[in-house]
C-alpha cells in the first residue's frame, strides 16, 4: 500500500495543475474506486446492522405518531420538527411497516449525499484526486462517525449533507464576478433545512449571513444585497418554514419544548440520578477532558495535524498560501462548530462532531491554496495521514461487510419481526389493547397502540417531575413516574413491555407485579441494553 501511495503521489505531483481526470493513472484509479466501493458497502452494512439505540425510540416514534397526536403538545417532541416530518413523510410513502429500517435507509442516503457533496467541493476547489480521496477517507473512516452518531436513525448525521450542499451552492453562487441569485436561494433553503433538524446548527448560519454581505468583494454592497444576501434570506425562510410555522402557532409551547426542556428538567434529572459507572459530563472542565479524548486522538487528531502542517508550510515559505474568502468562511464554520459542541449539557460524543465536516473541507481548500513547492512539501505528510486514516478506521468498518448479504439479520428487519412476534404472543393469550412501555419501537412495529404519555420513550417521563408548573400546560399527556400507577389504573394496559430502559422502567415493573400481570421473558436481538426484556400480559 505504501508503494502504491508513493507512486500515486509522484504521478499527481507530476501532473498538470487542474488536470483532475489525469491526476492518477488508470490502475491507481481502479484500485481507489474498488477500495471506495468496499468502504461504501461496509458503511451501508454497518448502518443496517448497528444495534437499536435509545435515541431511536424517540426520533423514529415521532415520525410514526406524527399524524395521530400534535408533535409538541401531544407527544412532547423536544427538537425542531424536520426529522419528525421527514420520517412521517417516508413512512407515508413507503408504508406503515419496518419503521426502523426506513429510518436507517434515510441515514444511509444522508451518507451518500454527504460523500457526493464533499466530492463536488473537491472537484471544484481542490482539483486533486488524491486530496479528494483523502477528504472522503477522513469522513468515511472516522470512528467519531462510525458509532451511534452516524449509524442510527437520529438527528445527529442528517443535517450534514444539507449543510455541505448548502456550502457548495453558496460558494458557487458568490465566488464569481456575477453572483447567481438562484444558487444563493437554493443554498439558503438547504442551510435552513439542515438547521431544522438540529437547533444547534442555527448558529452555523451566522457565517453565511456575514459572508453574504461581504462577497463577492469586488461588487458594490447594493449588488451583494440583491444578488446574494436577499436570495439567501428568502431561501432560508422557505427552508425554515416548518420551524417557523410551529413557533408562530404556539410560541410559549415551542420554547418550552425545544429549549426549556433541555435545560432545567434534563439537567435536574442527571443531577438527581448520578451514575458512578458512567458519570455524565456537565461542567466545562469535564467537557474539555472529553474533547481531549475525542479530538486529540485517532482520525480527528490526524486532521488537526494536517491543518497545522499546511499553515506551518505557508508560514515557513511565506506567501505560499493564497487565502481567499472561501477559506475564511469554511474556517469560521469549523470554529462555530467547535463552539456549539460545548453548548449542550450533559455532553455526549455525538455533540462534538459538527466541526469535523468543515475541517475536512478546510483541509482540501488549504492544500489547494498552496503553491507547487508548498504542495511538494505536503505530499509525504498527506500520504502518511491517508495510510494512518485507513489503519485507524478500516478495522472498525470493514468487518461489517459480512452483513451486506444477510438482510434477515439487519436491525430493522429483526426489530420488525420481534414486534410482530409480540403482537402474535398477545393474540395467542387473548389480550387486546394498548401496551405500556418506554421502548415503543417494537410495539409500533407490531402495530399495537401505545400510550401518548410514553410515546417517545423514557426521555419525557424521567424528567417530568422537574418541568416547572407553569410549563406543564403545554403537555396534553403529562405524567411523572410517581403518577404512572394511577394513570394505568384508570386505563389498564393489555400488556407492559420493560427491560430496555434500566431504572426508568421501575414504575411499570412495579405496576405489573402489583396488578398480577403474567411475565413472559423475551429475547430481543440487535437492541442496546436488552439483556433482560420482560413482557407482562394481563391475566
Amino acid at each position: 500500500m505504501i508503494m502504491m501511495l508513493k507512486t500515486a503521489v509522484r504521478e499527481e505531483s507530476d501532473s498538470r495543475a487542474g488536470a483532475w481526470p489525469g491526476a492518477l493513472r488508470r490502475p491507481w484509479r481502479t484500485a481507489a474506486i474498488t477500495a471506495g466501493a468496499l468502504c461504501l458497502l461496509a458503511l451501508f452494512a454497518r448502518i443496517m446492522t448497528y444495534p437499536l439505540q435509545h435515541d431511536e425510540q424517540f426520533y423514529v416514534s415521532a415520525g410514526v405518531l406524527f399524524g395521530d397526536y400534535p408533535l409538541y403538545s401531544g407527544i412532547g417532541f423536544t427538537h425542531l420538527p424536520n426529522i419528525a416530518l421527514l420520517y412521517a413523510g417516508a413512512f407515508a410513502l413507503f408504508g406503515d411497516t419496518h419503521y426502523l429500517l426506513i429510518g436507517r435507509l434515510l441515514t444511509a442516503a444522508a451518507w451518500i449525499a454527504t460523500i457526493a457533496a464533499l466530492w463536488l467541493i473537491a472537484r471544484a476547489y481542490v482539483r486533486s484526486a488524491l486530496i479528494g480521496g483523502l477528504m472522503l477517507a477522513l469522513l468515511v473512516l472516522n470512528p467519531m462517525f462510525l458509532n451511534a452518531t452516524g449509524m442510527t436513525a437520529t438527528n445527529n448525521f442528517l443535517p450534514v449533507p444539507f449543510m455541505l450542499f448548502g456550502l457548495f451552492l453558496f460558494l458557487r453562487a458568490a465566488d464569481r464576478s456575477g453572483p447567481s441569485p438562484v444558487l444563493a436561494l437554493a443554498s439558503g433553503f438547504l442551510l435552513a433545512v439542515a438547521a431544522g433538524f438540529k437547533a444547534n446548527y442555527v448558529v452555523l448560519l451566522i457565517p453565511f449571513g456575514v459572508a453574504a454581505l461581504l462577497v463577492p468583494p469586488d461588487l458594490p454592497l447594493r449588488n451583494r444585497l440583491t444578488r446574494v444576501a436577499l436570495p439567501l434570506l428568502i431561501g432560508g425562510i422557505i427552508g425554515g418554514l416548518p420551524s417557523i410555522v410551529y413557533a408562530l402557532a404556539d410560541p410559549e409551547g415551542f420554547i418550552a419544548h425545544v429549549f426549556s426542556a433541555h435545560r432545567g428538567p434534563q439537567l435536574a434529572y442527571w443531577a438527581a440520578h448520578p451514575d458512578p459507572a458512567d458519570p455524565k459530563v456537565i461542567g466545562i472542565a469535564g467537557k474539555l477532558l472529553l474533547t481531549h479524548r475525542l479530538w486529540l486522538s485517532g482520525v480527528p487528531m490526524l486532521m488537526l495535524v494536517l491543518l497545522l502542517s499546511f499553515v506551518a508550510i505557508a508560514v515557513v515559505r511565506r506567501e505560499t498560501l493564497a487565502v481567499r474568502w472561501p477559506h475564511l468562511l469554511v474556517a469560521s464554520l469549523a470554529t462555530f462548530g467547535t463552539v456549539i459542541s460545548f453548548a449542550p449539557s450533559p455532553s455526549f460524543p455525538q455533540y462534538f462532531t459538527p466541526p469535523l465536516p468543515f475541517a475536512i473541507v478546510l483541509i482540501g481548500l488549504l492544500f489547494s491554496a498552496l503553491d507547487t513547492p508548498g504542495r511538494n512539501l505536503a505530499w509525504p505528510l498527506v500520504a502518511a495521514v491517508l495510510v494512518l486514516t485507513v489503519v485507524t478506521g478500516a478495522p472498525l468498518l470493514l468487518p461489517s461487510l459480512a452483513g451486506v448479504t444477510n438482510a434477515s439479520g439487519w436491525t430493522g428487519f429483526r426489530v420488525a419481526r420481534d414486534g410482530a412476534a409480540i403482537t402474535a404472543l398477545m393474540k395467542e393469550r387473548g389480550v387486546d389493547g394498548p401496551v405500556a412501555t418506554l421502548s415503543p419501537i417494537h410495539v409500533e412495529e407490531g402495530h399495537l397502540p401505545v400510550y401518548p404519555h410514553f410515546a417517545l420513550g423514557q426521555f419525557q417521563v424521567r424528567a417530568a417531575q422537574w418541568v416547572p408548573a407553569n410549563e406543564r400546560r403545554h403537555y396534553d399527556y403529562f405524567v411523572t413516574p410517581d403518577e404512572i400507577p394511577a394513570m394505568l389504573r384508570a386505563r389498564p394496559p393489555a400488556a407492559i413491555l420493560t427491560g430496555m430502559e434500566g431504572k426508568t422502567d421501575a414504575a411499570l415493573d412495579a405496576f405489573a407485579r402489583e396488578r398480577g400481570y403474567r411475565m413472559v421473558p423475551l429475547s430481543l436481538r440487535k437492541v442496546e441494553d436488552a439483556d433482560s426484556v420482560r413482557l407482562y400480559v394481563s391475566r
